[in-house]
Parts: structure tokens; sequence; C-alpha cells
């Protein structure tokens, strides 16, 4: 039918999409130098190392004779989430570029899609795919797809977190919560700044979805 082939269109143009994404994410990640922040977060995700020096005080490292294994999980100045995924890309694919770089990019790949199910959500489909495709190819987004740092996966959780807000809103199920509360405790212990989330959704509940309280 008519409709079945407009929806199989719009599949496959939210397929090019992505494929677009993932080329301008992924093609030549390793080339470009190491930018600061990345070779720092990435050293320490090697040996999941809760260490950074400082003329001023001493780290929890220095703290201790022997290092506990808790230790690789607790760190003082960074949340640990983005550590650990850079830590098991690099035990796949080895100490380098690329391997610091893919959680980046593949989350950014994600935002694209998760970008199409917020907007779809929120107007209608054909809004959606017009809104992934341009943050497929906005050059901020690329950017920060294309380095070894925690701002791609806070930007894909953030998006994760306001569509599972919104769905379990509609669902009204405890699933759908739960989800949702996951994805923020994610979000928490990737990077504190997501933070700013929540008392916007708590101001949107209040004056909008009373019910949400329950």
């Amino acid at each position: 039918t008519f409709r079945q082939g407009v929806l199989l269109a719009m599949v496959i143009i939210l397929g090019l999409i992505l494929i677009v994404a993932a080329g301008l994410r992924l093609v030549s990640l390793s080339i470009p130098d190491g930018y600061t922040d990345e070779v720092l977060l990435g050293v320490r995700a090697i040996g999941m190392v809760d260490y950074d020096s400082s003329d001023l005080q001493t780290t929890p490292w220095q703290w201790v004779e022997t290092v506990p294994w808790w230790m690789h999980l607790s760190f003082h100045d960074h949340p640990v989430l983005f550590f650990i995924l850079q830590h098991l890309t690099i035990k796949i694919f080895g100490e380098n570029m690329f391997a610091l770089r893919l959680p980046a990019a593949l989350l950014g790949i994600t935002a694209v899609f998760l970008m199409y199910l917020l907007a779809e959500k929120l107007l209608n489909k054909r809004v959606a795919l017009l809104v992934a495709a341009l943050l497929a190819v906005q050059s901020y987004h690329i950017w920060v797809s294309r380095l070894g740092i925690q701002d791609g996966l806070v930007i894909t959780l953030a998006l994760l977190i306001l569509w599972l807000w919104l769905m379990a809103i509609k669902k009204n199920d405890w699933r759908w919560w739960c989800a949702w509360g996951a994805a923020l405790g994610l979000g928490i212990i990737a990077k504190y700044t997501i933070l700013i989330i929540t008392p916007i959704l708590i101001s949107y509940a209040v004056i909008y979805k009373q019910y949400v309280w329950k």
C-alpha cells in the first residue's frame, strides 16, 4: 500500500542518515593528533588509574601502599563510566587513538538515532528525519564524537533520558520509569553536569503533568 511504501522510504532515509553519520565519525578516526584532555583521560583508562598529578594536593593512589581493587573504579576528579568504556575498547583494539576515540564515535551515531526518536515523539516522522539529518552533519557534534572525552557520552545519555521521560509519561508504567532512572544514573556517573536536566524535567512535571508524582 501507499502508506507502507512511505514507511519503507522513511526507514531507508533514516538508514542513509545513520550511514552518513557513521562515516563522518568513524572514517580516519585515528589520524588527528591527540587532544590534551583526551590523552590525559585515555592514559588513565588504559589501567583504570585514579591519579592526576598535582603540586597542590595528593591524590588517592598516593594515600595507600597497595592499591585495592575498588580504587580502579573510584576516580576522584571524574565519574567512572567513560573510563570503563575506553578501557574495554583499548583492551579489544590495543593502545591506540582509534580505540581511545571509538566509544565517543559510536555514541555519536547513537545520538543521531536518539534524536530521531525524540523528534518523532514530540513532532512527527518527517521532522524527525530532518532533525536527525541535521545532527548527523552538525560540525560540533562531529567534532565531539571524534574525541575521546566524556561530552559525547553526556549528549547521548541526555537524549536517552529525555526520550525515556516522554515514554514514561505516556505509558505511566513503572518499567519505563525504572529505565528512565537507570539512564539518569548512568548520566550521573558519566559527567555530573548532566544533573541540570533534573530540575528542568521536574519543573515540567509540576506545571503540566501533576500525575507523574504518583
